[in-house]
């Protein structure tokens, strides 16, 4: 939507760019092609980030591709707001889940091969 989508586009004036969506399909696609034009090429991919096996899928499939990334840049993040005194258990692990753990679910997969082509 707005970060996301412009970080793509601007992104996509100099690398190929993949990203990731978990809801909103039609909006990936609307981003892709208004990338087209443009010197990068972009693909979305529907993975939710909060799922370990699906990005380890993902990942998995990406790296045999194209190889490591230059670079990952996470955007997905989410507020359920509330006190914390009035946060309940499940809208805790949503945030937690989308805004800490689908860091480290891609950085576990991603990190080492960036480090091993040593940029």
């Amino acid at each position: 939507r707005g970060i996301g989508r412009a970080a793509v586009q601007r992104l996509a004036k100099e690398w190929n760019v993949v990203f990731t969506w978990c809801q909103g399909e039609s909006a990936a696609h609307e981003v892709e092609l208004a990338c087209a034009g443009l010197p990068g090429r972009v693909e979305s991919h529907q993975c939710d980030g909060r799922d370990e096996q699906a990005v380890t899928r993902l990942a998995t499939d990406l790296l045999a591709r194209y190889g490591a990334p230059h670079a990952v840049v996470h955007n997905a993040g989410i507020t359920l707001d509330a006190l914390h005194i009035h946060q309940n258990a499940d809208n805790w692990r949503k945030v937690m889940d989308t805004n800490l753990n689908a860091i480290f679910y891609w950085n576990s997969q991603l990190l080492e091969p960036m480090m091993m082509q040593g940029g």
